[in-house]
């Protein structure tokens, strides 16, 4: 009796199973198709990661790759810009210090096009300082270049820093004849606050009072105060350099300030940097060098904003 029973129960799960199993084939659950957007997207993100790493072309999109031995820096390309009448391109780019590296001596090497023609570069190279965390323009020229080309597979720019020399290469750049580069200024809706760093073996505490800006000379004076509240009753101060948004370089214009400094007594010094576009509304950097009895060093103006004169 007992063997009947588990007999006609095991007949029962044979029939229901063979039910349900119909019944999920009468109502297939529904496939979802794969997204052939994201997948080519997510296909073209891992070209680009591809192609920075080993410098092989996966997309036809421009990339930077940055040599191992210059890990200290970041490149990133502008524009391509050439000119018809003499095959003679300009390579505009910005060149980052993102660790310790604080001067680099760059220049063309060669350029390359599809099918394999090259183009030598000028005989010109860039000696750039590198202010920490500012992207600095440089400008690098090729010459006669095919004016019927719209792209270069490959610009070399040979770099040289520390007594080793490397190349930082630019693939899949297009040409731009004929055309101005863009003189338009990135900047940031709302910059941070100004900061301002001064070394402390100097002495001397040091205020951010204003930057005026005269559209006419496209010029700017930095005002600020300096306090001697230690032993330092007299410092040279004179203007360095200033760097904008841009990675543009405004070089200082005015003279040197001999300051006494009094002790306890904020002195107010002004100095002038030129050939600052008249569109800009604050510098990145701004550096004053200062002479001491022990050397030289340099004070920070970090994020300084610019009032500009009203045009005469």
């Amino acid at each position: 009796m007992k063997k009947f029973l588990l007999i006609c129960f095991m007949a029962m799960l044979l029939v229901n199973g063979n039910f349900f199993s119909l019944k999920a084939q009468d109502n297939p659950v529904e496939q979802k198709q794969p997204d052939k957007k994201k997948k080519s997207k997510f296909g073209s993100f891992l070209g680009k990661l591809g192609e920075a790493t080993t410098g092989i072309n996966m997309t036809d999109e421009p990339f930077v790759v940055v040599p191992t031995l210059l890990k200290a820096i970041s490149a990133q390309l502008v524009g391509c810009y050439g000119e018809s009448n003499t095959g003679l391109i300009e390579l505009i780019f910005t060149v980052k210090n993102n660790n310790n590296l604080n001067f680099i001596n760059m220049s063309p090497d060669k350029a390359y096009d599809k099918s394999g023609n090259a183009f030598e570069g000028g005989y010109d190279s860039k000696a750039i300082d590198l202010p920490r965390g500012i992207p600095i323009k440089a400008t690098l020229e090729y010459k006669n270049v095919n004016v019927a080309l719209t792209q270069l597979e490959l610009i070399k720019v040979r770099a040289n820093v520390n007594g080793g020399s490397e190349s930082i290469e630019f693939h899949n750049i297009p040409i731009q004849w004929d055309v101005q580069p863009a003189s338009a200024q990135v900047e940031s809706a709302t910059p941070a606050a100004t900061k301002v760093f001064c070394p402390l073996k100097l002495g001397v505490s040091v205020n951010f009072v204003s930057c005026v800006g005269d559209p006419g000379s496209r010029s700017v004076s930095l005002v600020f105060t300096v306090k001697n509240s230690n032993n330092t009753d007299h410092l040279n101060f004179y203007p360095d350099k200033a760097y904008d948004s841009s990675g543009n370089t405004c070089k200082g214009t005015s003279g040197s300030e001999a300051a006494d400094l009094p002790r306890d007594i904020p002195v107010k010094l002004a100095l002038e940097y030129g050939d600052v576009d008249a569109n800009l509304k604050y510098l990145d950097l701004v550096n004053v060098k200062v002479n001491h009895s022990g050397g030289s060093c340099s004070i920070e103006f970090r994020n300084v904003p610019i009032e500009w004169a009203a045009a005469k």
